[in-house]
């Protein structure tokens, strides 16, 4: 996805386009924020925590609800209790935002949303950022400010729909308390910023408490005398249409989740290497000088990973890579090595410090919840070892 600069965008006029009126819209694209190095404080910014979940497009018209992931996939029967609550609200608009589970403490668990059935799965929430059309109206040109009054409007106080507010505080500051709390990190965006769908824009900048990437499955590796379902996943990305390998990732997975990774894998056994070349995967390195033999299965390359890391070599390779779970919400063909830009190219001055107000995260409720998931094929569960 190519980096740009928006136009700049005449705002005096956006209050007339509300007599305009346009089609509701079909299949838009999420814009994407540009990965930076580092916080900053810089006037004109906001900033808003970084949710780890999936990104979520939702189209509501006439009660009928739509929720479709990043590759342009239905969420509607995966998150069906968001659907009900959208399916409720009188507005005809369309939300962009994050789905998550939130645990106990109000914090995002990813490993828990890949997992997700039914209520008993957890506290599920959708956290919308934007509004993009709005009863007739197209709002991709009014600003970021003026597009928060119109959603802090529509959104109720309580429920599974909440709004992402921005944060009272300055970018190094909020960055220091989401990497305290070990969150993924935080956005910072221009108040004036439209929306440009599809763009990966310098107008919105998103700050990593650590470093990750996307990475397709192209195979994995099982040790000679290992009672591992699988030793190491070889994970590639693509570059100029061609599928290039990066590296191994053999930590971050249970033997639970190894077994739900085979699963998937299973169907896309394929003879022929996928990489643009054949991985070392028995190579020695400095850390093991003598790695057991390990056998080798290639899949075609269709699931896409987040992986954390250390640090990556000049050819692109990871050093200490962790698993951190499935993307649904990724297309593999569009899975890139995503570079990091200074911080210092796009923002040259410092903002005052503010101090941060409390309440960013709101704890679920107690409350009763199913097992069930009405759109399963069989409700059968196992719980502490047993089927019911």
């Amino acid at each position: 996805m190519p980096v740009t600069t928006r136009k700049k965008i005449n705002r005096k006029n956006t209050t007339s386009l509300a007599t305009k009126k346009t089609p509701f819209p079909k299949n838009i694209e999420p814009m994407l924020a540009t990965l930076v190095d580092k916080p900053f404080d810089e006037p004109g910014w906001s900033y808003e925590i970084k949710w780890d979940g999936y990104r979520a497009i939702a189209y509501l018209r006439n009660r009928k609800v739509d929720l479709i992931s990043r590759n342009n996939k239905p969420f509607n029967e995966k998150f069906y209790p968001i659907i009900q609550e959208l399916s409720g609200w009188e507005a005809n608009c369309v939300l962009d935002g994050e789905v998550i589970i939130v645990n106990d403490e109000g914090l995002s668990d990813f490993g828990a949303l890949q997992n997700w059935r039914s209520e008993a799965d957890g506290h599920l929430v959708y956290y919308v950022f934007d509004i993009l059309w709005n009863d007739g109206n197209s709002l991709l040109n009014y600003s970021l400010l003026e597009r928060r009054k119109i959603l802090q409007s529509i959104v109720p106080a309580e429920g599974l729909i909440r709004m992402s507010n921005e944060v009272k505080a300055n970018g190094i500051e909020l960055f220091e308390v989401a990497a305290s709390m070990g969150l993924e990190g935080i956005i910072a965006k221009k108040i004036e910023s439209g929306y440009t769908p599809g763009i990966r824009s310098k107008e919105w900048l998103k700050i990593k408490t650590e470093k990750r990437q996307e990475a397709v499955i192209g195979g994995y590796t099982k040790n000679e005398k290992t009672s591992k379902k699988f030793s190491a996943l070889l994970m590639g990305v693509y570059d100029s249409g061609e599928f290039v390998y990066i590296g191994p990732v053999g930590t971050g997975f249970n033997q639970k989740m190894q077994q739900e990774i085979l699963d998937k894998l299973s169907p896309l056994k394929t003879a022929k290497c996928p990489f643009k070349e054949v991985p070392e995967y028995n190579k020695p390195s400095r850390f093991r000088p003598n790695p057991p033999k390990a056998e080798v299965t290639w899949v075609k390359p269709q699931i896409v990973a987040e992986i954390s890391f250390r640090a990556s070599t000049k050819d692109g390779a990871l050093r200490q890579p962790s698993f951190k779970g499935l993307r649904e919400d990724k297309k593999a063909t569009q899975v890139t090595f995503e570079n990091t830009t200074q911080t210092t190219d796009i923002i040259n001055s410092k903002a005052k410090d503010k101090s941060i107000s409390k309440g960013i995260f709101q704890k679920p409720k107690p409350e009763r919840k199913s097992l069930l998931n009405p759109v399963d094929e069989t409700q059968v569960r196992n719980v502490n070892g047993h089927e019911i």
